[in-house]
């Protein structure tokens, strides 16, 4: 995981979840959810995105718990992502973890607070995307 070539640190987080349904869940707790965490934090922003396409996988390899305090920060330090491709998918995977996994209830404790930081923020690329994810979660909300 820590190759130089972006093409191969992609690949690798395309593939993770084949791999971690071969080991335990103590074991993708132990190897693969820290290079998760150091990929998330990866300067290609290729790489934060292939991160942030296995993130609704793991619900079934990870306690609540353990996602809770391990990946949620990381969900949601995504939605402040330079790039806006990395904010997007962000927001479309809150949706999926709430369809597939957790619900409305964990989909809205954890992004009130956020949606309030990143609507006062100095930015203005994130207080626009701020506008897209509420129009992204009112269409969720309301279904």
């Amino acid at each position: 995981m820590k190759d130089s070539a972006t093409e191969v640190r992609v690949s690798l987080m395309q593939n993770i979840s084949k791999l971690a349904n071969k080991i335990g869940e103590e074991e993708v707790e132990n190897l693969i959810l820290p290079e998760v965490i150091n990929l998330s934090k990866d300067n290609t922003w290729r790489v934060r995105l292939a991160t942030i396409d296995f993130i609704p996988m793991i619900p079934e390899f990870l306690s609540e718990r353990l996602f809770s305090e391990q990946i949620e920060p990381l969900l949601l330090n995504f939605l402040e992502d330079s790039v806006h491709s990395v904010r997007v998918e962000a927001s479309n995977c809150l949706i999926k973890l709430k369809n597939n996994s957790y619900g409305l209830q964990w989909l809205e404790r954890i992004i009130d607070k956020k949606l309030e930081e990143l609507h006062k923020h100095s930015r203005f690329n994130f207080r626009i995307h701020t506008l897209f994810m509420i129009n992204l979660l009112h269409k969720e909300v309301s279904d």
